[in-house]
């Protein structure tokens, strides 16, 4: 999402994405049991839901942040597939 946004539950989300994402990436890389890569990709899935539930809810709260530009230097998340 290259919106900038400044609330705090919705920067905490993010953080808990980002943080199960390493930590499957991390899994997968070391060769971890498939018992924990499910509860990994499950953590993920949690993490994704609580994002968008926080992102929909500030769209919600502050709905011109939909008509602002999006910053051509917001760093964006490349999402790959196995």
């Amino acid at each position: 999402m290259a919106v900038h946004l400044e609330d705090g539950s919705v920067s905490d989300a993010e953080q808990a994405l980002r943080a199960a994402e390493e930590a499957l990436r991390q899994a997968l890389e070391r060769g971890a049991s498939d018992e924990e890569i499910k509860r990994l990709a499950d953590q993920l899935r949690a993490a994704l839901d609580k994002f968008l539930q926080a992102l929909a809810e500030q769209m919600r709260k502050n709905p011109q942040q939909l008509a602002r530009p999006l910053d051509p230097n917001a760093r964006q998340r490349r999402i790959s597939r196995a």
